[in-house]
């Protein structure tokens, strides 16, 4: 994170520096921080490399913050993986700023010996007693160890694997075993350790072997979804990282010997049937398609197909769930059809699916690049007559037939089709169909019925004020927002050139009727807020006024008054 306060920089930036950080930094956030600096809470405060620094603040948790200087103590970067963000800079990073201050002015700024010129000037024997000593300390620090003395490519590495992406869930699981939002991270770290043995072991031909890791890590995370709280995704995250690995291997496939390949794929299909797997079709569809990747013959068709019809037939869950799996095998299928058949046999293929909206859709693409309009145009209105009832798929196949409209020149079906995706909020068709109209005052008279449409329809005011705004028609849209003056914050730019009494006058309906509304500090900060912007338009005399007449109107609100008494005149 860079900052932008204190000093300026030679390319404009403006750097916070360790002498005088503290004045461009919330108080209330120096303040803490001096508090834990003198509490002696920086725990750890180490050199890196030339003026890059880590230290680890003991607060609610230990975390870590990383702080980059320049030559002359400017800040450059600094972060810390604690969850505030209510600013740039936290309490964790000011202590540790005061650390290095400290450490500045104590003349102790030089960087220490790194780590490996400190084990390099070890014998072995001591490294061997402080290895084993760090293990008797640390179940986690154990199995790193033995996970990286274990033998590649043997089981004993599988099970050190295994015992390593444990240690630690175990370690920041409570005491129910469950592992918290705040705790997720950590707990997946040993699942990331062991994802870095997968590339050398690729590397080195071992590729049913990194596949088998693979396979292990996802199995340890999709149990450890069964007790933690994965709001923030890092589960997933490490699941979807190892299946874009395996996409990765399988994409690489031409490197691999053809008995290798053959091997793979099965032990994909093997993988699909895992019971750890049932609620989570995604990933079991994934590794079918990895396997799909990978057919070469018409035995390996032939098995690919049993697999896919045997997951399709053993898949739980709601209607929805099996017929969004239904369409993932069809689109598939048609994949393998088109790479190693003929065009007209993917076709029928197609058009024996066209009950799923993604066969329909490739369908609909492939006869308007073929520069068959009217066929998709029928495409698109037999899955309108399909799916009503499903709006938003009824409106994507009325976008396609708008498409083939337009790629047809069918000139009067456009504008009628495209007046109802405009009243649905469409703005991007208002564009398209203006190009329609030479004639001005064709347009104008389309335009009128279209903006008298859009202001009564529900989901059409967003595009209303778009549109005005485009057209200049600015008197409209005063009339707009008149009618609720909370407007006037999103147009005041666009109409304050033509009417700027009209917009003053809004503003303080607004004001004033934010004020009837308030009920606490943010919103008595809130309308202070609206005050401040009266202001900026011009109307000082106007925010004088109203804040004069809100201090008569409220005497018994002391929060609001002082608030008030903070706006200057």
């Amino acid at each position: 994170m860079e900052f932008q306060d204190g000093k300026k920089h030679p390319k404009g930036v403006v750097l916070l520096n360790l002498s005088d950080f503290s004045r461009y930094i919330d108080p209330a956030v120096v303040h803490r921080g001096k508090e834990y600096a003198s509490e002696g809470r920086v725990i750890s405060l180490k050199s890196i490399a030339d003026e890059k620094y880590t230290a680890v603040v003991r607060g609610y948790e230990d975390y870590e913050v990383y702080v980059r200087l320049d030559n002359e103590n400017n800040i450059m970067e600094s972060e810390c993986d604690c969850p505030y963000d209510f600013g740039p800079v936290c309490k964790h990073q000011v202590a540790v700023f005061l650390e290095l201050k400290n450490r500045e002015a104590d003349g102790a700024s030089s960087p220490e010996p790194s780590l490996r010129q400190l084990l390099e000037a070890e014998s072995k024997e001591k490294l061997i007693e402080l290895l084993l000593s760090i293990a008797s300390d640390s179940y986690t620090a154990e199995e790193r160890i033995r996970i990286h003395l274990s033998k590649r490519g043997a089981d004993q590495e599988l099970d050190a694997c295994r015992r390593l992406i444990r240690s630690y869930i175990d370690t920041y699981s409570d005491d129910h075993g469950f592992v918290s939002w705040r705790n997720v991270s950590r707990a997946v770290e040993g699942a990331e350790i062991v994802a870095e043995k997968v590339l050398a072991a690729f590397d080195e031909g071992g590729w049913l072997h990194g596949l088998a890791i693979l396979f292990c890590i996802i199995e340890e995370m999709i149990e450890l979804l069964q007790s933690a709280d994965d709001s923030d995704g890092g589960v997933g995250i490490v699941i979807e990282s190892c299946l874009e690995s395996i996409f990765k291997l399988v994409q690489d496939r031409h490197h691999i010997p053809a008995e290798e390949r053959m091997k793979i794929f099965r032990r994909l299909l093997e993988e699909i049937h895992q019971p750890y797997y049932d609620g989570w079709p995604d990933w079991q569809l994934a590794l079918l398609e990895a396997a799909g990747a990978l057919i070469e013959s018409e035995e390996m068709q032939h098995q690919w197909d049993d697999a896919a019809d045997s997951l399709l037939g053993h898949m739980s869950g709601s209607n929805w769930s099996k017929r969004y799996a239904d369409e993932r095998v069809a689109v598939l299928r048609y994949g393998q059809i088109l790479e190693r058949s003929d065009e007209e046999q993917a076709k029928a293929y197609l058009y024996r699916h066209l009950h799923f909206p993604e066969i329909r859709e490739i369908a609909i693409r492939a006869a308007l690049e073929q520069g068959d309009a009217e066929e998709a145009i029928r495409l698109a209105e037999a899955g309108e007559a399909q799916d009503q009832g499903l709006p938003g798929l009824v409106y994507r196949w009325k976008k396609y037939r708008y498409e083939a409209y337009h790629r047809t020149g069918q000139v009067e079906q456009q504008r009628k089709l495209g007046m109802e995706l405009i009243m649905n909020g469409e703005y991007d068709y208002y564009r398209s169909v203006k190009d329609t109209f030479s004639d001005e005052g064709e347009w104008s008279l389309y335009l009128q019925d279209m903006l008298d449409q859009l202001e009564q329809s529900p989901r059409g005011e967003h595009t209303y004020t778009q549109i005005l705004v485009e057209e200049e028609m600015f008197a409209r849209l005063l009339e707009h927002v008149r009618k609720a003056p909370y407007r006037i914050e999103s147009f005041y730019e666009q109409l304050l050139p033509h009417y700027p009494e009209e917009v003053k006058a809004l503003f303080v309906a607004y004001i004033e009727f934010r004020a009837d509304q308030s009920r606490d500090r943010r919103d008595y900060a809130d309308v202070c807020r609206i005050i401040r912007m009266l202001q900026q338009v011009g109307g000082r005399k106007e925010a004088f006024t109203v804040t004069q007449k809100l201090l008569t109107r409220f005497p018994r609100r002391p929060a609001f008054r002082e608030e008030l008494g903070k706006i200057r005149f």
